[in-house]
């Protein structure tokens, strides 16, 4: 029951950690690429990037976990 709710935990941190990339983003499109927009551009873009990787080592811990067990991945 508690690694349930550890997991879900995770998922809304990673997804907002997604969001708050993709806003990033988006702000400089809205404020039609402002001299500061650059640095809100390379902000936003790192923490998308954050998202995706975490994503995928999270992914990796679930197969090796599976197969430590003895199980099949597919």
């Amino acid at each position: 029951m508690m690694t349930a709710f550890v997991t879900k935990t995770i998922q809304q941190i990673r997804g907002l950690i997604i969001l708050g990339g993709f806003v990033l983003l988006a702000i400089p499109f809205a404020l039609i690429l402002s001299g500061t927009a650059f640095i809100v551009i390379l902000i936003g873009i790192g923490l998308f990037v954050a998202g995706v990787t975490w994503k995928k080592i999270l992914w990796i811990r679930i197969k090796l976990s599976i197969l430590k067990r003895g199980g099949q991945l597919w």
